[in-house]
């Protein structure tokens, strides 16, 4: 049989990972209000303002969704720990 893989470790990489997408996308978002601010006079610039606005409340809910799942990684992970250390048989 192949070198079975610790698949509690995959889960934590994979919590390292969703925890830095959510680092990326809150910075992306801040970059995105930080253009919007601003004294914006004529039309098309208040325009601009308010799309760019929609665009940065557009990661809230990505966001709030990633980091919901970021205890339910850890829970996994000490399942599947807890199965691993499991003898059958």
């Amino acid at each position: 049989m192949g070198r079975m893989v610790n698949s509690s470790e995959v889960v934590q990489q994979l919590k390292s990972d969703l925890s830095s997408s959510i680092r990326d996308i809150e910075s992306i978002s801040q970059s995105i209000r930080g253009a919007a601010a601003g004294d914006w006079s004529d039309e098309i610039g208040q325009q601009y303002e308010a799309t760019m606005k929609k665009i940065a409340q557009l990661t809230t809910q990505p966001v709030g969704t990633l980091q919901a799942a970021l205890p339910k990684l850890d829970k996994l992970a000490q399942v599947i720990d807890k199965y691993s250390r499991t003898r059958f048989g």
